[in-house]
């Protein structure tokens, strides 16, 4: 005589897989840096075949941000926590982790890499904030008076340079600047009865927001004055 009975074995899932991420690296290239606090820069996502809080993930940043990014624990969601800055850092490596929520809390992990555009933030600086020349009062027109030169720490567009329109009249049809070099000459018959001291606000642009400014002051001599006073008498500061 024989009897059979009918087991039903039920296998419980064990947390034994590691979460994986869809790719072992997310690029975001290009991020403007001028990106404000809270921008949205990728999603990282992760996987794990586990059931249960074995299954469930949670996300974090592990090196490589410098304190400017941060992700969300529950989405991936990579944001911006501070202010970038491409002049002082243009790329970021990040390791995110993902760990699931179950002992013995298993760990997979995965790169961000972003890199920053370069944008018109920085201003233009001259090298001077002011410049000081003494002319004979009967130099010839084209002779170059001085050269001024100022800076952009982005190096994006050629600067360039041009008077103030508040600069005088007067002096605007006595002197002219190129716009590329800086370099100021002399365009009209300068005559030291006519006038003596002639002041020139010079603006470098580079196309940005911030521009800068510098003030030329020209002060005219008469022509009867040795060539060694003329020679000391020119002086830039």
């Amino acid at each position: 005589m024989r009897s059979s009975v009918r087991v039903i074995v039920y296998v419980e899932d064990a947390n034994d897989e590691p979460p994986v991420f869809t790719q072992q690296q997310y690029n975001r290239l290009g991020l403007r840096e001028t990106a404000g606090i809270g921008t949205s820069v990728i999603v990282v996502r992760a996987t794990d075949p586990d059931t249960g809080d074995g299954g469930a993930v949670a996300y974090a940043l592990v090196s490589g941000s410098d304190h400017k990014f941060d992700v969300d624990v529950s989405t991936g969601l990579v944001t911006t926590v501070d202010y970038l800055d491409y002049e002082t850092k243009t790329s970021y490596l990040m390791n995110v982790s993902a760990t699931n929520q179950a002992p013995p809390f298993h760990r997979g992990f995965c790169t961000v890499y972003v890199t920053l555009l370069n944008e018109l933030d920085e201003a233009v600086a001259f090298f001077s904030a002011g410049y000081e020349v003494s002319l004979l009062e009967n130099i010839a027109t084209g002779t170059e008076v001085v050269q001024v030169q100022a800076q952009s720490a982005d190096n994006l567009n050629q600067l360039s340079y041009r008077f103030d329109p508040d600069t005088s009249p007067a002096a605007l049809t006595l002197f002219k600047i190129d716009s590329i070099t800086g370099r100021i000459t002399v365009t009209g018959l300068l005559d030291r009865e006519k006038g003596d001291i002639y002041t020139l606000t010079v603006v470098a642009d580079d196309g940005g927001p911030k521009k800068d400014s510098t003030v030329v002051r020209q002060s005219l001599i008469s022509f009867n004055l040795s060539f060694f006073s003329l020679f000391s008498s020119f002086f830039l500061f």
